[in-house]
């Protein structure tokens, strides 16, 4: 299943796992609406993990 969002202002959106999905990296997001969804690392600014 696939969900596409956006927000107007960056999104403190913790997560709490890095994958490898299908060659792409992926982060899960462990907190919130999105918890347990899956995001792209590519269009994720980091500072953890």
């Amino acid at each position: 299943m696939t969900k596409t969002v956006q927000w107007d202002h960056p999104s403190n959106a913790p997560f709490d796992q890095r994958a490898t999905i299908n060659g792409r990296p992926m982060l899960r997001i462990s907190a919130g609406g999105l918890t347990g969804y899956r995001v792209s690392q590519s269009n994720v600014t980091t500072d953890g993990l």
